[in-house]
């Protein structure tokens, strides 16, 4: 049975890690743009009730407006810990990547014109779209 070479398996690692990482940072502007839309959202009910301070005579109105800038409020700071969290997963794959690159990447035993590691960071520059 022909098994691939160590260095084949290295890359289509590296392949698997490059292409988790550009899902999770597509899923982190994905969850930033909702992010925007809620804090949006959220302010806008402040704003609508300091601009027009005749609301402020009607109790009730003012309270309603609050309310749902909380409830906003609410949202956007869920929204905030997703998209820390996701570009916290990321930053640690891209290090686990570069961990990886580093730990034999070539095999031209650290010679010292060896161009490999920065071909491949230009590799996944422009396959993946990825900046290590």
């Amino acid at each position: 049975m022909n098994q691939p070479a160590s260095s084949e398996l290295k890359f289509q690692y590296a392949h698997q890690l490059a292409m988790e990482i550009r899902r999770r940072e597509d899923k982190i502007s994905q969850l930033q743009g909702r992010e925007y839309f809620w804090l949006i959202l959220t302010l806008l009910p402040v704003c609508a009730t300091v601009l027009f301070s005749s609301l402020w005579q009607n109790g009730l109105a003012a309270l309603g407006f609050f309310i749902l800038a909380g409830l906003g409020y609410l949202k956007f700071a869920k929204y905030q810990k997703r998209v820390k969290h996701e570009s916290i997963n990321s930053w640690i794959l891209k290090h686990h990547l570069e961990g990886k690159l580093e730990a034999g990447l070539c095999t031209h035993a650290r010679e010292a014109f060896c161009d490999c590691y920065a071909e491949y960071h230009l590799y996944l520059y422009q396959v993946y779209g990825l900046s290590l």
